[in-house]
């Protein structure tokens, strides 16, 4: 680093000036007499000490600029293993994000039509469901964004969660009982909200990857946290002493 190479000059310069008055002042007749007189220990003694404190500081100072190019190098590194890794995370993402806007596409159609092109679409997100998605895929990718800072690999954890709820939901059993028409239309509502919530938590992680969502009709999400939904309850209860 330039700044690094010009403090080194600057120490080398003042060493070297250093070592020159000393080296000077040794022939100068004032300092000549002053050998004579006897004291020449004592002249010896401080010139000793300048150049002592000039070698102990110049090896400080180099220790600092070692140092500081470590830790430079160290940053480096870890940054471009960090965005090496993050471009491994999004290409994996791609293939699933893909067959998700194939499913929100029959979601759409499917969702504006009659019973029975519900029931097809239903069945036809079925047949191409993404097989790729299992626990041990999941469990890799989450391995690997160990190597991401802890704000992307928050992130990745909310985006690996979409992911599960996705599948989870296009494997789910519906309830023929209640008729297979009311059973393909919540079938269908279901895996909306569930992409749904895939789409906010990519979003935060990968903008631009999340643009593929765009245009597809989203389903009302209620983002607020666990103590924000039990407050209505906990108010009653401190009020009448009841719950329900």
């Amino acid at each position: 680093m330039k700044s690094d190479k010009h403090l080194l000059v600057f120490l080398l310069a003042i060493y070297g000036f250093a070592i020159g008055v000393v080296v000077v002042g040794a022939g100068h007749p004032t300092v000549t007499q002053i050998l004579k007189t006897g004291v020449n220990q004592e002249w010896l003694g401080f010139a000793g000490a300048i150049i002592g404190g000039l070698i102990t500081a110049g090896a400080g100072a180099a220790a600092w600029i070692a140092a500081q190019r470590t830790i430079a190098t160290t940053r480096v590194v870890a940054h471009r293993r960090e965005e090496a890794t993050y471009c491994v995370v999004q290409n994996e993402l791609s293939s699933k994000v893909e067959i998700f806007v194939r499913y929100w596409r029959i979601i759409q159609r499917a969702s504006k039509s009659n019973p029975e092109i519900k029931r097809n679409g239903a069945v036809l997100i079925r047949s191409i469901a993404e097989n790729g998605i299992t626990d041990t895929w999941l469990d890799e990718i989450r391995k690997l964004g160990s190597d991401l800072d802890p704000l992307r690999r928050r992130q990745l954890i909310d985006v690996l969660l979409g992911l599960r709820l996705v599948r989870d939901q296009i494997t789910a059993r519906t309830d023929d009982d209640v008729g297979d028409n009311k059973a393909a239309y919540f079938y269908l509502l279901n895996l909306r909200t569930m992409l749904s919530h895939f789409e906010r938590y990519l979003r935060v992680f990968d903008p631009m990857m999340a643009q593929r969502f765009e245009g597809f009709t989203k389903s009302a999400i209620d983002h607020r946290d666990l103590a924000e939904h039990i407050d209505p309850l906990v108010e009653a209860f401190e009020k009448t002493g009841t719950i329900g």
